[in-house]
């Protein structure tokens, strides 16, 4: 299982995964891609169907978008991710702007549980990756935080065989 990271920086928030796919024990993929940008949110997607969990995430934020006239902050976009992770048995993390603005981040299990707390992270790697962030500084512009994240994510591969070393990351501002 890939390890994906979601974290709060001082002025937005990061979401990282690695791209190693693994099933049984052997390596599928080498470029599976599971960290997606949207207009206002961020996804990563620690397991289950990738390209599921994203296009039905995709299609709830847009219907959520089309009768609110707005796209849905971090509560509301947890809750929709709560929804889409039970009916896919996934894992995954979010980030999205809270009521004030703020990026924030939420990590959201296939039981429908959320946690909406920095430093999050799922996966093979999580509680080395966690070890990591707790002894890092993020409070820091967003950039920097990626650049931490993407550090964090390299040490891990090296002690984790399901933790890829390709990374991607994505950052959300905070709105002025």
């Amino acid at each position: 299982m890939p390890t994906v990271i979601a974290v709060r920086a001082a002025d937005g928030a990061v979401v990282a995964a690695d791209r190693l796919a693994t099933r049984d024990g052997r390596v599928r993929s080498r470029d599976r891609r599971r960290v997606f940008s949207f207009d206002g949110w961020l996804l990563g997607v620690a397991s289950g169907d990738v390209d599921r969990v994203r296009d039905r995430l995709a299609v709830a934020v847009e219907e959520y978008r089309t009768e609110r006239g707005y796209t849905p902050g971090i509560e509301p976009l947890g809750r929709l991710a709560a929804e889409v992770a039970t009916a896919a048995d996934a894992d995954l993390v979010v980030a999205a702007r809270d009521d004030a603005g703020a990026a924030r981040v939420a990590a959201v299990r296939a039981d429908g549980s959320r946690l909406a707390e920095s430093p999050v992270a799922l996966g093979s790697g999580a509680e080395l990756a966690l070890g990591r962030l707790e002894a890092a500084s993020l409070d820091v512009p967003v950039e920097r935080a990626a650049e931490t994240v993407r550090e964090v994510l390299a040490g891990t591969a090296e002690r984790d065989p399901e933790t890829g070393e390709r990374v991607d990351a994505a950052t959300l501002d905070d709105e002025d």
